[in-house]
């Protein structure tokens, strides 16, 4: 995720650092991958693509709580978005039922207009 926006990973870049230690670069675009590619210069790496067929739907959604990404990715997309509508019209009845409330209570106190 960039922020509250969810960015799939497009590329992984892997090569072996100084010491011998395995290093990776998870890139979410073209541009991020051969900036990488580039800045290795020389040293020996492989790219990987990353295969997020399925996975497009949420590409760029926004999610203020990012631990509902995982549960949205396994509900898939449809189903994701009917979720999402339901809790909006729940939220909706609520506020609309709030505000019915409200107005009886003034009708009741005699307060009008």
């Amino acid at each position: 995720m960039y922020g509250d926006t969810v960015q799939l990973l497009r590329w992984r870049v892997a090569w072996e650092g100084e010491g011998g230690e395995s290093r990776e670069e998870w890139c979410m675009s073209d541009g991020h991958r051969d900036e990488i590619v580039a800045l290795l210069g020389d040293t020996p790496l492989t790219v990987e693509s990353i295969d997020q067929t399925g996975n497009e739907w949420i590409d760029g959604m926004e999610f203020k709580d990012a631990s509902k990404v995982p549960e949205a990715l396994e509900m898939g997309g449809a189903a994701w978005r009917e979720h999402v509508n339901a809790n909006d019209r729940e939220l909706q009845t609520a506020v609309y039922l709030t505000d019915l409330d409200y107005r009886l209570l003034l009708l009741e106190w005699g307060i009008t207009g």
